[in-house]
């Protein structure tokens, strides 16, 4: 069979029905007469209108007449790639084709659909009733309170805990630590954090210098017991079990591995996991 000429006859057909196609207000898709692989322009000469059905035929008879991997591909990807269950290929049956216009069109009013939620989402942004409502929630609810009672429950910290795992390991952990130390070296960044807005009822600086200007509270600071001797500036000691080394605190075991942050081993010792390649614990 001539498929140069089927394709020549079916094209010249359909762009005899492409007025009325466009009118009838159905889905359509547009396609090109020489495809783009063989040199076809996106031009309006070279692009016709086709249902999803004609569309998908029209790639089939173009791969067979010409041949070549793009316009097989095309074929592939459009007919879900294959056979069907009874071993017809996909494209040349009629049912198939009726189950790849109904695909696309139902595919198409999803994504006008999504649009829609989107664009709602935006005005529902924007609603000051909405916002307002929103405020008052927070400001007469204690989400903290809501937060920490929920991390009592074993389960649901046992949950977490699980999800958890393998999404903020300490490779993770020192790559984020490092992106951030290089953020804070550049002098915009430096002037966006400066410049950032203080949250409402946050605890600042300004707030703690206030504090020390009251006689009452220094007379308070100074009566407070001091802690004792042997823990003052001080830490638990840890030993590291690989080694069976012992340091005075897990800042002095940051320190001997070169480490800045006595964080890590400390986490490490909470979620029996490993710090540097080491396990550690308190003694």
């Amino acid at each position: 069979m001539n498929y140069q000429q089927v394709y020549r006859d079916f094209i010249a057909n359909r762009r005899q029905k492409e007025d009325a196609l466009k009118a009838s207000g159905v889905y359509f898709e547009r396609h090109h007469v020489q495809p783009r692989s063989l040199g076809g322009k996106d031009t309006e000469d070279n692009l016709i209108s086709l249902t999803p059905e004609d569309h998908l035929f029209a790639h089939m008879v173009l791969a067979k007449a010409y041949g070549g991997q793009s316009l097989w591909f095309a074929v592939f990807a459009m007919s879900a790639g294959g056979r069907s269950a009874y071993g017809v290929t996909r494209v040349t049956n009629r049912r198939a084709r009726l189950a790849y216009k109904m695909a696309r069109e139902k595919y198409i009013e999803n994504m006008e659909l999504r649009e829609h939620q989107i664009n709602m989402g935006e005005r529902l942004a924007t609603n000051e009733t909405r916002i307002e409502k929103y405020r008052a929630y927070v400001e007469s609810t204690d989400i903290s309170g809501i937060v920490k009672a929920r991390y009592e429950d074993e389960d649901y910290r046992a949950r977490w805990l699980m999800s958890q795992k393998d999404v903020w390991t300490e490779e993770r952990r020192q790559a984020r630590s490092e992106l951030t130390k290089a953020a804070w070296q550049g002098p915009e960044y430096r002037a966006k954090m400066a410049a950032r807005p203080t949250p409402p009822g946050a605890w600042t600086s300004e707030d703690m210098k206030e504090m020390w200007k009251d006689p009452d509270y220094q007379e308070k600071m100074r009566r407070r017991p001091k802690p004792p001797a042997h823990t003052f500036f001080k830490g638990k000691p840890v030993r590291n079990i690989d080694t069976g080394e012992i340091f005075e605190s897990a800042a002095a075991a940051a320190t001997a591995l070169g480490m800045k942050h006595r964080n890590s081993i400390i986490n490490a010792i909470a979620k029996k996991g490993k710090s540097s390649g080491f396990r550690w614990e308190y003694v």
